[in-house]
């Protein structure tokens, strides 16, 4: 055999096995990455001295998927930002320093984007409140079965912007749930904003936005925020500043959190006894002293507001119990400026011993007061109605949270309202909850409904207020972004006339344009003439198919809202 053959066959086996070799590591790794995904996670609460053990629960995936809210909708990505390294930015950008100058921060959110699939998961507040809750002022620890943890605030868990969105811990990717989901469960954050390319992004910026400096991930002197999304996520601690009880007799700490022989009572209560301006779609929460279980008169805990019958009002709530905390969630929206109270029964709630409270517990609080501010007092005289005719309309539903302006001040009153913006507008008017929203499954176009929106207009296609469009190919499309035409919108205006009044009246009109209103249009436009909450122009038309504008609907919701509250 020459010299050359055996350089080359050497050469060749030298190849074949450092590919071997290499294939073979890769296999490893990757099983043992898959072997590492979680599929329960222990949940602990620690008292000041991050020692002592207040309150612990272990819960797996497929319980948090039939006990708790679902996050995510299988179909809609999230990203993180990885580090914007000068090679990144000019992959996007073009040249470093051209047109978009080099930004480490990157507040565009487009450059070295992660994308973590299409998730579900429970959200890291829902999780806390298992392990007793988080208060203001306190954190929480994640950590992972390889070692790796993060530590998050109060605020960025409980109170997260928009651009922040909640922190997730998911259990679903793609339509593959844990152990096949290899990363599960892995914390993610749902951003509800999206970047120029329509993806819903939690990017470095949005972190140096949200979180304090001393929360900020770096990797080496870049920002980024994969660092948040911690993987394999087998343990949730909350560090709470509660103090340590003292145990009988020694007054050291018992190991288990609770004193021998304590009463059961009520630690404390969201909302707190007396508070005043509470949101009236407000969850109820009752944290005790100890794990409870229901006593032997549950149903008789009632939620009670001004005028209203106790055992009316307990069947519209829907109560649970997890660890120490009873949790109380209306059925539908509560009243505006309405006093509720909230009565324990002392046999409805026991401790692990069978023993009850020692008498019943109540607490009050009264929801948002429906006030008109004065325009000069408040932020919602939008700087473009200064001189606007709809500046009062528009100020009157912004006092009452019906409709909102954009960050810059504005309220754009010529824009043409879409679709998701009056569905929320609307939803917002009749007090209707969010929905699962299983219900967009109707809608072939339901993965380009805004996330802000979803929950909404999932609320209204099950209360049939807004429907969709057929296409030829037997379809349903929701088209979330189109424009609201006048017929559009008065066949809207007309099902919750019907609906809150029963009231039919229709009333003849003649106008110049009459003939170009549709013919499923018509009897709205009769109703709603006759009730006077849509208007014909001084020149004798009605303008079926002009578009709405925002300063347009508002003047109709206002008519609208002002017709309702007489009923």
């Amino acid at each position: 055999m020459s010299r050359f053959k055996k350089i080359t066959f050497a050469r060749l086996f030298f190849t074949f096995f450092l590919f071997f070799s290499f294939s073979l590591l890769q296999l490893l790794i990757f099983v043992s990455e898959g072997a590492a995904s979680t599929t329960s996670v222990h949940l602990v609460k620690y008292a000041s001295d991050e020692k002592m053990i207040l309150a612990e629960r272990n819960v797996d995936y497929q319980w948090m998927k039939n006990n708790l809210p679902v996050y995510g909708d299988g179909v809609i990505h999230y990203y993180h930002q990885g580090p914007v390294f000068p090679e990144e930015w000019e992959k996007v950008w073009g040249a470093v320093y051209t047109e978009k100058p080099y930004d480490i921060w990157d507040p565009t959110r487009s450059v070295n984007l992660k994308d973590k699939g299409a998730v579900k998961g429970t959200a890291l507040k829902d999780l806390c409140v298992l392990a007793g809750g988080l208060a203001p002022g306190e954190k929480v620890k994640i950590k992972a079965e390889d070692g790796f943890s993060k530590i998050f605030p109060y605020p960025n868990v409980y109170t997260p912007s928009a651009s922040q969105g909640p922190i997730v811990l998911c259990w679903s990717k793609d339509g593959q749930e844990v152990p096949d989901y290899s990363d599960g469960m892995q914390l993610i954050f749902f951003s509800q904003v999206t970047n120029g390319e329509g993806k819903y992004v939690f990017g470095n910026w949005d972190m140096r936005q949200s979180f304090p400096q001393e929360y900020w991930h770096f990797y080496e002197t870049y920002p980024t925020t994969t660092g948040y999304t911690v993987k394999y996520v087998s343990e949730i601690a909350v560090y709470s500043q509660e103090a340590p009880p003292a145990s009988p007799g020694n007054g050291a700490g018992s190991g288990g959190g609770i004193a021998v022989g304590e009463l059961l009572k009520v630690d404390r209560t969201d909302p707190e006894d007396k508070a005043l301006e509470v949101p009236v779609n407000q969850t109820i929460t009752i944290v005790f002293n100890q794990e409870i279980s229901a006593g032997e008169i549950f149903e008789e805990i009632t939620l009670g507001g001004k005028n209203d019958e106790p055992k009316e009002i307990n069947k519209e709530i829907n109560k649970s119990i997890e660890g120490k905390t009873l949790t109380i969630k209306p059925k539908q929206n509560l009243k505006i400026n309405t006093k509720y109270t909230v009565t324990i029964p002392a046999r409805a709630i026991k401790d692990k011993s069978g023993n009850s409270l020692k008498e019943d517990y109540k607490f009050s609080f009264t929801t948002l007061v429906e006030k008109q501010i004065p325009l000069e007092e408040t932020a919602i005289d939008f700087l473009d109605l200064q001189n606007h005719w709809a500046r009062e309309a528009v100020a009157k539903l912004a006092g009452v949270g019906l409709i909102r302006g954009y960050p810059d001040g504005n309220f754009k009153p010529e824009k043409k309202v879409s679709r998701a913006e009056i569905t929320v507008t609307l939803t917002r008017l009749l007090g209707l909850s969010p929905e699962n929203e299983r219900e967009l499954r109707l809608f072939a176009d339901a993965a380009a409904i805004p996330v802000w929106a979803r929950g909404a207009i999932a609320a209204a296609t099950k209360d049939d207020l807004i429907k969709g469009y057929l296409q030829d190919d037997g379809r349903l499309i929701f088209e979330a972004e189109r424009p609201v035409s006048r017929s559009e919108m008065a066949c809207l205006a007309v099902r919750i006339i019907k609906e809150k009044t029963g009231e039919e009246s229709l009333s003849p009109f003649e106008f110049k344009d009459a003939g170009k209103i549709p013919v499923w249009a018509k009897e709205a436009f009769e109703l709603s003439l006759a009730k006077g909450f849509i208007k014909g122009y001084p020149d004798n038309t009605l303008r079926p198919d002009n578009l709405v504008s925002r300063a347009e609907a508002a003047l109709i919701i206002g008519r609208l809202r002002d017709l309702i509250s007489k009923t």
